[in-house]
């Protein structure tokens, strides 16, 4: 069995933490997990009222953050929200969705343990 892939990789962490200094990652780690969370509720509520176009956007926006952090399953993710939601609005928007909502959820732990690091 493969090595798990981590959620964060560390790489594109340790150069943001050079790029901006480490005493603003716990800041940045704060408010990227309060906008993640809030961007897949309202995502949530866009599907269940059928707007795809606010999914795409949501999704785009989460995209951009989660790329910064390095958060490539939750890029990854949102990247296929986006797309779904582009094209029409399929079931298969919700299962993205819990499969996001895992994915920051198992980052948030990641960038919590590496702020414990610091």
């Amino acid at each position: 069995m493969p090595p798990e892939t981590p959620a964060i990789d560390p790489a594109t962490l340790a150069e943001l933490a050079a790029d901006t200094g480490p005493s603003v990652i716990p800041g940045l780690v704060k408010i990227f997990m309060e906008t993640a969370y809030a961007r897949i509720s309202r995502m949530a509520s866009a599907i269940a009222a059928g707007n795809g176009p606010a999914v795409a956007a949501e999704a785009h926006a989460l995209k951009s953050s989660a790329a910064t952090f390095g958060a490539s399953e939750v890029r990854h993710l949102c990247a296929e929200l986006e797309l779904t939601c582009k094209t029409s609005l399929a079931a298969e928007a919700s299962a993205n969705l819990d499969r996001l909502r895992l994915a920051v959820d198992a980052a948030g732990k990641e960038l919590s343990a590496f702020l414990r690091e610091q």
